[in-house]
């Protein structure tokens, strides 16, 4: 129930974390799209 609207707003906080700047934008949306498949399974 609003996984999909979650899991966005997780990455773009994500995104604007310093903690991770190895990360790129795709690999963020990777891990979330993942994690939200997990979720759905």
């Amino acid at each position: 129930m609003g996984l999909c609207s979650v899991a966005q707003q997780w990455c773009e906080d994500a995104l604007m974390l310093p903690s991770h700047p190895q990360l790129t934008n795709e690999d963020v949306k990777y891990i979330v799209y993942t994690f939200a498949d997990v979720l759905y399974d």
